[in-house]
Parts: C-alpha cells; structure tokens; sequence
C-alpha cells in the first residue's frame, strides 16, 4: 500500500488536501481510492485544484479503477462529477480476509448488528 498526498496552500496556511491510498496487492488490477479529502469550503478554486491533480494522478498511473465514496447530496459530489466521476455504486459492500484477527465470535456478533449501526473504515488491504 502506498499513499500519493497533495495539499494547496493559501497565505502559507494549507488551505486543502487529498490523500489517495495505491492498493497494489493484485498486480493486474491496481486500484486508487480517496482516503482523505478536504478543503475550504470558502474557496471552491482549491477544491477543483486539488480535484485536477487526482484526475492528473489516475491519468498518469497504471491504475485500473479510482474509487471515491461520497455521500449523496454533499458539495464534492459536484467536484468528483466535474472531473467525470460516475455514481456507479448504490450499495457498499463489506469484505475482509479471514485469518486477519477476526475471531468467529466476532463475526458472530458482526451477523446480529444492524447494518446502519456498524461503522467500516477501509484498512490496510482496500477494496469496494
């Protein structure tokens, strides 16, 4: 795993900035994913800047798919759209590799949570 970082900066201070995370783990299939995004949301040309440099990014690299999860209806869904981004996922779907810790108990547990009540932060091993 790997991460690619950009920041924008105004009067010194940073003012935005985008993190992607390279999953390599298949090497025919190389995925890039928007761990963190964030910017001003006064200043709309730093969004859009920093937008650019992922397209510029994923255009430069040898990736085959670039995932970014936004919810709907929030301002960067504009953003991801200007640089051609498609709303092509309805439902997130979980996976992990067993083996990884988890114990069967805690999958047990996992079986019997409400699916709205279970918070899934992406690891180390991304994958949508």
């Amino acid at each position: 795993m790997r991460c690619a970082r950009a920041a924008a900066r105004k009067d010194s201070m940073i003012s935005g900035f985008a993190v992607i995370a390279v999953n390599r783990r298949d090497p025919e299939n190389t995925e890039y994913t928007v761990a963190d995004f964030n910017y001003d949301q006064g200043s709309p040309d730093t969004g859009y800047a920093l937008v650019e440099v992922l397209r510029r990014e994923f255009e430069d690299s040898d990736a085959n798919t670039f995932h970014w999860q936004i919810t709907e209806k929030h301002p960067m869904e504009g953003l991801a759209s200007h640089i051609g981004f498609l709303n092509s996922r309805l439902v997130n779907h979980m996976s992990y590799t067993r083996g990884n810790g988890l114990f069967s108990s805690d999958e047990v547990l996992l079986g019997r949570c409400i699916p709205r009540e279970v918070m899934f932060q992406y690891g180390d091993f991304d994958s949508v």
